[in-house]
């Protein structure tokens, strides 16, 4: 009897796993969400003279930008392998987004501007492109780093997103009366665009936004100025204007 369940149940694992390898569903390995160093897909995000000497290797190979216009500085580094990359841009063309593939071990520069050219975009560059030097300066950047989700099932609860915009209406919730009074805004602002970023694990690098945060004259505050009671709320918050800001670029 034991030999029939044993033989059973592993007759039972083989079937599952063949049936498994055909379900439409792939999972991209993007390392662990709590170890940055072991991240393939993610952006760093910095102001401008933050890091000159990666600053002065990076516009060497982008210079479509007015350097004197830039405000901060946005990398994409992708270095999944090319199977993963093979998913990603299947699944793309499969919604019709975006008209570029992306390519594996890359990076790309966006600098946001205060020129009126917003987001000025420079040309794709390879890993292997760089030497040494640069890529250390990219590793020891003074960056805010940010994982950027591969797998879809990675945003689909709100409660877990790390950067995201609320379109706000103060009457909708008490929650945004009070995050004002904390910041100590008046007078009260009825509507207003609200940017959390608290992606990185050094408390001094999350903040928030009231505003575009492309804007330089946004508002800019730390992310523990505001009690534990709201902070709860806006990570918790789940309604439909709350937008995810971390995966524009792979979504």
């Amino acid at each position: 009897m034991k030999f029939f369940i044993r033989t059973l149940v592993l007759f039972t694992l083989l079937i599952f796993n063949s049936c498994y390898n055909f379900l439409p569903v792939e999972e991209i390995d993007n390392g662990n969400p709590n170890i940055p160093a072991t991240w393939k897909l993610y952006s760093l995000r910095w102001k401008a003279g933050t890091n000159p000497s990666l600053e002065n290797e990076l516009n060497k190979y982008y210079t479509d930008c007015n350097p004197g216009c830039v405000y901060e500085y946005v990398l994409l580094i992708n270095l999944l392998n090319e199977s993963d990359i093979e998913i990603l841009n299947a699944y793309r063309k499969s919604k019709n987004k975006y008209s570029k593939t992306i390519k594996a071990n890359s990076l790309f520069l966006t600098e946001i501007d205060t020129c009126g050219n917003n987001n000025c975009e420079g040309t794709t560059l390879y890993w292997y492109m760089l030497s040494g030097d640069v890529k250390g300066l990219i590793n020891s950047a003074n960056a805010i780093k940010i994982r950027i989700p591969a797998n879809l099932n990675e945003t689909a609860d709100k409660r877990t997103w790390k950067y995201f915009k609320i379109e706000v209406k103060t009457n909708d919730d008490p929650l945004f009366t009070q995050l004002q009074n904390e910041l100590y805004i008046e007078p009260i602002l009825e509507s207003f665009t609200l940017v959390v970023n608290i992606f990185d694990q050094k408390i001094n690098n999350q903040f928030l936004i009231i505003g575009d945060e492309s804007d330089p004259s946004a508002s800019r505050y730390s992310w523990n100025q505001l009690s534990k009671k709201t902070r709860e709320g806006l990570i918790n918050w789940d309604k439909k204007n709350k937008v995810n800001l971390n995966n524009f670029r792979i979504w």
